[in-house]
């Protein structure tokens, strides 16, 4: 019998990666890069060739799918910029859970309007602050807002409108899922929107506007930290860091003063336009 030999040259080499696969395994390997390292998502910041490395993917491939790293980085800016890896800020599970827990161990004072108000104060008290504190932490989120400001300065109309399409799907999840989860503990706590012409997506989007807005100003305190002449040259009497994270006194659910965060309570003010107690609602037996 004839010994066929060692299979031909061509029988060794690695099978061609879909361009499916080298996309997905490109873009999720750019995106940990600039997480890990948070840099600034720019052409200048940016290594294909390290991308390339981590993702462990052949050139030719990548530069099939990408002649120009230009390209390359518009599609990380509208992969990064997707409701499914940033979450669009949203309440995560934790802030969600201990809300809903808040008004399940005070289920006792839904009997009247007064114990439901104050039963949503202490749920806004409580789980605003952790979602401040989350969101003035994530990475995630800095990212976010670096692409949104990215926005506008992309190279060209084209990479502009689907940058922009991709941050308006996610604000357009945030603020519905906000909104879902706003009217879900409403119903529960016995309130109701003020007027017809209300809605809960005008909550999220004015709660979200206000909570993340004081987190950036954090941000901002907890840069300026290391350099207080910076702070104080112009406007000496303003200390932002101390104005936005110093604990301030509020209503407890106890009926006694309790700790409050400046956003908590700047929460409960929106909460105070845009609902009150409902006074045909009767707790569950």
């Amino acid at each position: 019998m004839i010994n066929p030999g060692p299979p031909p040259a061509s029988h060794h080499r690695r099978q061609r990666i879909p361009a499916d696969e080298v996309r997905t395994k490109m873009l999720t390997a750019a995106r940990d890069l600039v997480l890990a390292s948070g840099v600034t998502v720019s052409l200048e910041d940016l290594s294909l060739e390290d991308v390339i490395r981590h993702a462990g993917v052949p050139r030719s491939s990548v530069y099939r799918i990408w002649p120009y790293k230009g390209d390359f980085v518009d599609d990380l800016l509208c992969h990064m910029a997707r409701p499914d890896w940033f979450g669009a800020a949203a309440f995560d599970q934790d802030t969600i859970d201990l809300a809903l827990k808040v008004a399940a161990d005070h289920e006792q004072m839904l009997g009247t309007p007064g114990g439901r108000r104050a039963v949503a104060m202490e749920a806004a008290r409580q789980a605003v602050l952790r979602y401040f504190r989350a969101i003035v932490t994530a990475r995630e989120w800095q990212i976010y807002i670096a692409l949104v400001a990215t926005a506008r300065s992309a190279r060209d109309d084209q990479a502009r409108a689907r940058i922009g399409e991709a941050l308006g799907g996610s604000q357009a999840a945030f603020i519905t899922r906000m909104a879902e989860f706003y009217q879900l503990m409403a119903d529960g706590l016995g309130l109701r929107l003020r007027s017809p012409a209300y809605s809960y997506t005008h909550v999220a989007a004015a709660a979200a506007a206000l909570v993340e807005g004081l987190a950036l100003r954090q941000i901002l305190a907890d840069a300026q930290r290391g350099n207080p002449g910076s702070r104080t040259h112009q406007h000496p009497n303003l200390d932002l860091e101390q104005l936005i994270s110093a604990p301030l006194p509020g209503p407890g659910i106890d009926g006694k003063p309790a700790v409050w965060s400046l956003a908590a309570l700047a929460f409960t003010g929106i909460l105070d336009i845009f609902v009150e107690p409902d006074p045909n609602y009767s707790p569950a037996s």
